[in-house]
């Protein structure tokens, strides 16, 4: 048996199995630092408690480290043999890292060390006995998860006309249980499952979870846990969700850093009357996963060639922006977005939506709704940039406790399209000499509250300050910023839109869009005029 693991930057460890199954044989690239050390131990699990080897598994020259741990050197190019004494099969992991002393630098996969089965599996593996189970009924689902190295759980779903089976078999030792909860209305929802659904053994854990534990699967003598749970087809929700208690391990195992989940019914389109695609916009928007609106535009970009091929696909992602423009969805979740992190992926989807409008013209008037509902992009570091430039400017200091460091924080670690409501009342504010009255009134137009500026994970809890002999020079320089964030954040402005056009107009078509934006630039005294100017525009667009 032979197997790599990749070792980040320094490469690829390869673990070969002897020919009698009395030891295994390590070796790293030759490319690798002169000097190394293989740091290690045994555990019972792939992710369990470090311990000791034993004296006759140690190679020549291996030292304590501790208690649980020994250091063994470790020559690039060559090969490390640790023998494989009878013992071994109750801890069957190799649990370790590598440190490279010339450096002083620790190889141990982000901090969670690395882990190789040392000795093969009895019996067959999860997945491998699943296929054997004999159950009535069409097969909705099978997957098999493997979140540690050297163990799986394998899980399959059967329905037939009148019961919906779910079966789980995992290799994992000891005492394991089930902590769960189905999906009622989605399936990506967490909800405690109905009273008159629970197997034997089932205690309810808190308000959305219960936990069940698993038993020895005997009855095929596979020497695997095994746990089934049955629901009638009319009851039966549309997904379980669940993560594991290995109980003597003391561990809480999720599928990577995400709970697990088992589709149990498989909804059509026809049935919802939503794309199949929309489960995952419901899943990200609903979960407790990290969320800003780069997430949201990134995910739309995804979803845009699917969208194309669906009836109701583009209406879709169109009313879902449309929600997020109207601050019915999270605009930042647990998650810091730099200016331009959000711009590029503005400027990423909005490129992509041009194409599309390009190519194919039975999808133009979602488009244009779509575009009218996200920033344009641009240049999104200038936002960061230019708030500092103005506060250094004007010896604004940058301590906490006042309000434009409070907003210089949000606008660095988040900018939304509250920003440019931020934006409006503040030069309002100073045009009205220090109203605050003002201030709040613009923001509440603009739909942010003091609640809402409270809540921002960078809050803005401090009013504005009014100096008066700054004035009219932080109208000026604000004017100019509001212009930047409109230009960022409003796919729908006149003026961010006019600016990039112009250039691609005559001169006829820009004296046109010049008196519609500008109208105090020309002489347009009347509404009629001002009429017209906007008619010919428009003919000629």
């Amino acid at each position: 048996m032979t197997k790599d693991i990749r070792l980040g930057d320094t490469g690829t460890l390869q673990m070969a199995t002897s020919s009698n199954d009395k030891s295994i044989h390590l070796s790293l690239p030759p490319h690798t630092a002169s000097t190394c050390r293989l740091h290690w131990g045994l555990s019972a699990t792939a992710g369990g408690d470090w311990r000791r080897p034993p004296e006759a598994m140690l190679p020549p020259d291996s030292v304590r480290f501790d208690a649980t741990a020994v250091q063994t050197p470790f020559p690039p190019g060559k090969s490390l043999e640790l023998p494989l004494p009878e013992g071994i099969r109750d801890t069957p992991y190799l649990r370790f890292a590598l440190y490279f002393p010339d450096e002083d630098r620790w190889e141990n996969n982000g901090g969670g060390d690395f882990s190789l089965r040392l000795v093969a599996r009895e019996g067959p593996a999860p997945g491998e006995a699943l296929a054997a189970w004999d159950a009535p009924g069409d097969s909705v689902e099978e997957q098999v998860f493997s979140p540690d190295e050297g163990w799986e759980v394998a899980a399959a779903v059967r329905a037939d006309d009148a019961c919906l089976r779910v079966r789980l078999l995992t290799d994992l030792p000891g005492e394991v249980v089930l902590h769960w909860g189905v999906g009622i209305r989605s399936r990506y929802e967490w909800r405690l499952p109905p009273e008159d659904l629970l197997p034997p053994d089932t205690v309810v854990s808190d308000e959305k979870a219960v936990r069940t534990p698993f038993a020895e699967d005997s009855a095929g003598e596979t020497g695997l846990r095994r746990l089934d749970l049955e629901f009638p087809r009319d009851k039966a929700p549309l997904s379980l969700t669940f993560v594991l208690h290995a109980v003597s391990a003391g561990r809480w195992i999720k599928n990577g850093s995400r709970d697990f989940r088992l589709v149990l019914q498989h909804r059509e389109e026809s049935e919802t009357g939503l794309p199949a695609f929309a489960e995952r916009i419901i899943e990200a928007e609903t979960g407790k996963n990290s969320w800003t609106l780069m997430h949201r535009y990134n995910l739309c970009h995804d979803l845009l060639d699917e969208a194309r091929e669906s009836g109701s696909g583009m209406a879709l992602l169109f009313v879902w922006l449309r929600f997020s423009t109207l601050r019915q969805l999270d605009w930042q979740r647990n998650y810091n977005t730099k200016p331009r992190e959000l711009a590029h992926a503005q400027d990423r989807l909005t490129a992509r939506m041009t194409e599309l409008f390009q190519q194919e013209p039975e999808h133009r008037e979602t488009l244009r709704l779509m575009l009218g509902s996200i920033g344009r992009g641009g240049d999104g570091q200038r936002i960061r940039d230019e708030i500092l430039h103005i506060m250094h400017r004007h010896h604004i200091k940058e301590v906490s406790g006042h309000f434009m460091e409070e907003w210089h924080q949000k606008l660095h670690n988040n900018t939304t399209p509250d920003d440019v409501a931020i934006c409006r009342a503040y030069v309002e504010f100073l045009r009205s000499d220090g109203n605050l009255d003002r201030f709040h009134g613009v923001l509440e137009e603009e739909g942010v509250t003091r609640e809402r500026l409270a809540s921002f994970e960078r809050p803005i809890t401090t009013p504005p300050d009014f100096v008066p002999h700054l004035k009219d020079a932080l109208i000026h320089d604000f004017e100019h910023f509001l212009g930047l964030l409109r230009a960022i954040h409003c796919g729908a402005d006149l003026h961010s839109a006019a600016g990039r056009a112009r250039g691609l107009l005559d001169d006829e078509l820009a004296g046109h869009l010049g008196a519609v934006t500008h109208p105090d630039h020309l002489d347009l005294r009347t509404l009629p005029e001002f009429l017209n100017r906007i008619r010919a525009l428009r003919r000629r667009l």
